[in-house]
């Protein structure tokens, strides 16, 4: 059954949940912050620089990752339908598990 072709999404996303906040409040702790301010002109610049900074460290500790998700393999099977299949299937749940049964 070849009529749909599936077609494949790059997602990137960080998985926020594996970083060890210990190792990475341990890297922060270990910037030098006058020095960071020192290199700063205006505000401007030293936001900059600390995004810089933070972003490394982010990346460092939870790099990006890229999955491959594909489309729906049934464009027909839309939201609305699967809501009523679930309401079906609940339905036949409760007869089945009704032991009053009157057919």
């Amino acid at each position: 059954m070849g009529f749909f072709k599936r077609q494949r999404k790059a997602i990137s996303s960080r998985k926020m949940r594996n970083l060890h906040s210990d190792k990475f409040l341990s890297d922060i702790s270990q910037i030098n912050w006058k020095r960071l301010v020192d290199l700063s002109d205006n505000v401007s610049t030293a936001v900059n620089n600390l995004t810089n900074l933070l972003s490394t460290f982010i990346e460092k500790h939870a790099p990006l990752r890229t999955m491959f998700v594909s489309d729906k393999v049934a464009p027909w099977l839309t939201t609305e339908l699967k809501k009523l299949a679930r309401s079906r299937d609940k339905l036949k749940t409760a007869v089945v598990n009704t032991s009053h049964l009157s057919l």
